[in-house]
């Protein structure tokens, strides 16, 4: 997701508006130039805009990886399903592919083909990924947010 940079930010302190860059803001560490009241609860914001898209376009990717690499469908339906973009897991993505394997595979060969999904489409994910965390965090676990904004 990008955002427009700088941004209008109005102080809900002393309502003055300025342009603030948007890396200062997805680092949290923007604050207002005339009183120093920190813009901390709109860089959190932007970063939940920002997560929410990036774990939805990874979990497609993710996906459409598998489909490919183990020949299968995964309908939309049951990607749908599986809760919101925001809770997204790696634990749901297994989950959605083990119902599109055959009745022979088990739930460890839908985790292998998840995982080797992510290790496809992001090679410098963790050796060790927390399948229970939230996509992003799983896969990305130390992310630098304001660093495309540079």
């Amino acid at each position: 997701m990008r955002f427009q940079d700088p941004s209008a930010c109005t102080c809900k302190s002393c309502g003055h508006t300025s342009a603030v860059p948007v890396r200062e803001l997805l680092r949290l560490t923007a604050a207002c130039p005339k009183c120093g009241e920190s813009f901390r609860e709109i860089g959190m914001s932007m970063r939940a805009l920002s997560n929410d898209s990036a774990t939805f376009f990874d979990a497609v990717q993710i996906i459409m990886q598998v489909e490919d690499e183990q020949g299968l469908e995964i309908p939309d339906s049951i990607v749908e399903e599986i809760r919101p973009w925001e809770r997204l897991t790696i634990s749901d993505l297994i989950a959605a592919t083990n119902r599109c394997l055959s009745s022979s595979c088990t739930v460890r060969s839908a985790e292998q083909a998840v995982v080797s999904a992510i290790r496809t489409l992001f090679p410098s994910s963790p050796d060790s990924l927390d399948h229970h965390a939230p996509l992003l965090d799983a896969i990305v676990p130390n992310r630098d947010y304001g660093s495309s904004y540079e």
